[in-house]
């Protein structure tokens, strides 16, 4: 008995160990399947045609017929590897992205795009941020770092190419990124303090600058309204008087053509220039609106004192007119503010009314949209024209950008009471809105006087702050919400994409670069 049980527990064992070693045997079988699966991982499309048999991983001399030995994932020189026909191609594999963070930074930070597929030599993989070319920093399959460059074409997809063994293959993010501005503002011209001095820079003195126009070469024409001038500041900064005459104990005001000195301005606003660098003045106090050639020679192309009457140059009124702007036609618009209408002035010096009503006693203020005379603005400033010809007019005293076609048709574009808010423009508000730019792609640049604030204004009617916290401030240059402004009117937009702002309150004119 105890014969037989114990040639049964052996028997029993040995059934045991050979089940242990079938198990390992099953074991080694599925780990070197794996293993064999695994060579085939980091190729996404195997254009691959298996051969039986095993190689060693590092010897191609067990494969025939131009095959090769492709090893598995953790496969080291001399382990077991499979007999297979594959392209260089396939072995590269689709670069994949799946993601990317932040999903908005401005220049000089690191922006992390994940995904799979990517080279781990950095120099392998070619990161574009819409179409504009970016280091790549760090490389690993999974994830490249880049650092973001000084570009503001970056807003748009990420692609990734990857250029492994002569084959280039592209994948395009989903959602797209976004360039986040940088806004710094500087002091360009004037010192702050109030007076008449032409210099270099920030030796130069104004008092109260109102508006400013550039030319082709990047000079600076500003209504220098208390100094009753017309001043140059050419792209170094160097500023000096163009038009405009003054004596020892001040400023002189008065109403006279002429060429630089001799010419004289009452309190002059608004400033535009054509493509000829022809330019035109709101003569505010005057009534007028005058034309100067860039060497200061000035001549009143149309009103004749205080009123409000159509009619063709001279024998035309105007009630203090303010900003001005001119369309590919060489029409003039202007925001004739003390008649609460916007004007027309056409090459052939015939003035009309575009927008804007009246009643026998004189003009009506109100908030209107509408066509033509059903209109109402309450003392428009600023003025500009978009690439369709339509009119933005800021109606400072109803806190509105408005919107006016060719024909006269008008809309109120963003705003409604008095406040401060940024949004879409159904919620958006300002407070005295006055100068205006506006780009090629449609955004507009709000001088919120108010406020103590530059805005923007996309297409869509989404407002943001560029500049400025609200705070009435001295003169602080700084990024963003750090400067300040004080009271400023005017702005203008230069052919590289930078916004110089008239300082009205700080008698200097500002320079923010967006980058």
């Amino acid at each position: 008995m105890w014969g037989r049980n114990t040639r049964g527990a052996r028997r029993g064992q040995q059934r045991g160990q050979g089940g242990s070693h079938r198990r390992q045997r099953l074991q080694g079988m599925l780990m070197k399947a794996q293993r064999l699966s695994q060579a085939f991982v980091f190729a996404l499309w195997v254009s691959a045609c298996h051969i039986p048999g095993t190689c060693k991983v590092g010897n191609n001399d067990d494969c025939q017929g131009g095959a090769v030995c492709v090893g598995g994932k953790e496969a080291e020189i001399g382990d077991d590897g499979v007999c297979a026909y594959v392209s260089l191609e396939s072995l590269v594999g689709m670069p994949v992205i799946s993601g990317f963070s932040p999903l908005e930074a401005r220049f000089g930070e690191e922006l992390s795009i994940f995904g799979n597929n990517f080279s781990m030599d950095v120099g392998e993989n070619v990161v574009k941020l819409n179409e504009v070319e970016v280091e790549v920093v760090r490389a690993e399959v999974g994830k490249l770092s880049v650092v973001v460059p000084k570009n503001k074409a970056c807003s748009g997809p990420i692609s990734v190419t990857t250029t492994r063994h002569e084959s280039s293959k592209t994948a395009t993010s989903a959602e797209h990124f976004s360039y986040v501005l940088t806004v710094t503002v500087s002091t360009f011209a004037g010192s702050g303090i109030p007076g008449n001095a032409d210099g270099p820079g920030e030796e130069a003195q104004f008092r109260f600058p109102e508006d400013i126009a550039i030319d082709s070469e990047g000079n600076l024409y500003v209504t220098d309204s208390n100094n009753h001038r017309i001043r140059k500041v050419a792209p170094d900064g160097e500023v000096s008087t163009l038009a405009g005459g003054t004596v020892a104990d001040g400023p002189i005001t008065g109403n006279a053509d002429g060429p630089g000195e001799d010419a004289r301005f009452y309190y002059p606003r608004g400033i535009t220039i054509d493509a000829q660098d022809t330019l035109y003045v709101a003569d505010s106090n005057n009534h007028r609106i005058r034309k100067m050639t860039r060497d200061g020679v000035v001549e009143t192309l149309a009103g004749d004192g205080f009123g409000y009457l159509d009619d063709v140059g001279t024998h035309a009124l105007f009630g203090f007119p303010y900003g001005i702007a001119i369309d590919s036609e060489g029409n003039l618009y202007v925001t004739d503010s003390g008649n609460h209408r916007i004007r027309k002035v056409a090459p052939d010096r015939e003035v009309s009314t575009l927008a804007g009503g009246t009643v026998a006693d004189g003009p009506i203020t109100g908030d209107a949209d509408g066509p033509g005379e059903d209109a109402r603005f309450y003392a428009p400033h600023g003025i500009v024209i978009d690439a369709q010809g339509a009119l933005y007019v800021s109606d400072s005293s109803n806190h509105r950008i408005r919107r006016v076609t060719p024909q006269g048709e008008v809309e109120t574009f963003l705003g409604d009471e008095a406040n401060f808010l940024d949004g879409a423009a159904e919620d958006a508000r300002l407070y005295f809105p006055y100068g205006m730019a506006i780009d090629a792609s449609g955004n507009l640049y709000v001088v919120d006087n108010g406020n103590q604030r530059i805005r923007k204004v996309t297409p869509q009617g989404e407002a943001s702050t560029l500049a400025g916290d609200g705070t009435l401030g001295q003169l602080q240059d700084g990024i963003g919400s750090y400067a300040r402004f004080n009271s400023p009117h005017g702005i203008s937009l230069d052919l590289e994409g930078n916004l110089y702002v008239a300082d009205y309150g700080n008698h200097c004119i500002r320079k923010i670069v967006l980058e």
